[in-house]
Formats: structure tokens, C-alpha cells, sequence
């Protein structure tokens, strides 16, 4: 905790608003979208489906045009519902990202206070309870070992 200058009545207000002016937001950086062109190929990299593609050229080349018309009919139609599917479920989990905030509850100014987890800065003090997801990389300060009550 000395390390952090900080202590069990946690920082002041004013010290996590220039920690957090620092050292920047608890966010993870976001990862970079695929584009829809990329996300559309990458349906056709499935092993599957390359080897319905490798079967549909094998019939264009013995002159079965029908059925080398069939297999890649069915290969752009099962490309195109996997495409729809993913990009839809990647644009609800965007939406759903930027309505959910979580919370964590830190010691500010000698009181627990409920912040947005994107507040916490280096050398808050961090209220867990059952149940609580952890929002930063921490250290512990009181360590506890309990054993199992069937361990020997």
C-alpha cells in the first residue's frame, strides 16, 4: 500500500481524480473490427467447406457442371446464413457493451463509495463480496487461506 501511497481509508477524491487523469480509464483496448468482406471470407476457411469446394471443382473439371452448380449453390448459401448470423450477433454485442456499465464499490475519502468500474485507479481499495466481479488487477492486502473441511 505504500508502494501505491495509499492506505486502508483508501485515496481522496481528489488524488483518484488525478490518478485517474494519469494514468487513464480501467478499460481493456478494444480489439480491432473485422470488416464485413473479412468476416464474409472467413466463412469459407472451415475445412468443410473447403472440401465441398475441392468436390465442386473435381465436378467442373469431369464436365458435371449440375452438380459442381449444386455444391457451390449450397456452399455460398450456407457462407452467406453463416455471415448473417455472426455479423448480427457481433452488432448486439456492441449495442449491449455500451448499455452495461458495472459498478465496484472502492474506499474513497475513508467511506465505500460506488463508482464505475472504468474510475478505479492504482491504489484504490477495492470492497469485494460474494459475488463481485474483480474490475482491475489488484493486490491482495489481507491474505486468508481456507482449507477444505474434508482436506486432512
Amino acid at each position: 500500500m505504500s508502494l501505491l501511497q495509499s492506505d486502508v481509508n483508501g485515496l481522496s477524491a481528489a488524488a483518484a481524480t488525478q490518478r485517474l487523469k494519469r494514468f487513464g480509464r480501467n478499460v481493456l483496448r478494444a480489439e480491432s473490427r473485422t470488416s464485413a468482406l473479412r468476416l464474409f471470407a472467413r466463412q469459407f476457411g472451415n475445412p468443410l467447406i473447403l472440401i465441398l469446394i475441392s468436390a465442386a471443382m473435381v465436378a467442373a473439371v469431369v464436365k458435371d457442371w449440375t452438380d459442381a452448380a449444386i455444391v457451390l449453390a449450397i456452399v455460398m448459401g450456407s457462407g452467406m446464413l453463416s455471415f448473417a448470423q455472426e455479423h448480427r450477433a457481433s452488432k448486439a454485442l456492441d449495442r449491449l457493451r455500451t448499455q452495461v456499465q458495472i459498478r465496484s464499490v472502492v474506499v474513497r475519502d475513508g467511506k465505500a463509495a460506488t463508482v464505475p468500474s472504468e474510475a478505479i485507479v492504482p491504489g484504490d481499495v477495492i470492497v469485494l463480496s460474494a459475488g463481485s466481479l474483480i474490475p482491475a488487477d489488484g493486490v491482495c492486502w489481507r491474505r486468508r487461506i481456507f482449507l477444505s473441511p474434508n482436506r486432512s
